[in-house]
């Protein structure tokens, strides 16, 4: 069955327009969970998403993303954060995707990545919405030797 809920949620002023947005993840999917990403702006008189969506067809970015642990099992993100990474005073909201190098398709949805790779994305504020600013590709063994050294993040 279908199973929608809250992963995490922070109320917070992220775009530093002196209001707060509501920036929440949702687990979303059937027997298998899609992370969505939602960030939303209230106007005075209502909410407005301002993170990336499709618009008419034509995908303006992509805010599904699902996370994996060592042994490649699907499991909620790993990263989630807010954070000012070029110091404009305005945060960039930070998760962690995963791209599957290696599946099994003999093997359940849930159990059927056998290597991944794990992608960073970040999305910044450009006056109007959230969109994809950055994003950074590692290898298992490029993340294990960045957390090793101490590292949150990528080099971005």
């Amino acid at each position: 069955a279908f199973s929608d809920q809250l992963y995490k949620f922070e109320v917070r002023d992220i775009n530093n327009d002196g209001l707060n947005e509501l920036v929440s993840i949702w687990l979303a999917g059937f027997s298998t969970y899609y992370e969505k990403l939602f960030i939303f702006a209230y106007d005075g008189t209502k909410f407005n998403r301002i993170n990336p969506i499709k618009k008419d067809d034509e995908k303006i970015g992509d805010t599904d993303f699902i996370g994996f642990d060592d042994s490649g099992r699907l499991y909620k993100a790993k990263k989630f954060a807010l954070q000012d990474l070029d110091g404009d005073r305005i945060d960039e909201v930070i998760v962690e995707d995963v791209v599957p190098t290696k599946v099994d398709p003999n093997l359940p949805l849930n159990e059927s990545i056998l290597e991944a790779d794990l992608l960073t994305i970040v999305y910044k504020w450009n006056g109007k919405e959230f969109y994809i600013w950055k994003t950074v590709r590692e290898s298992k063994q490029e993340y294990q030797e960045r957390v090793e050294k101490g590292m949150e993040l990528p080099p971005l």
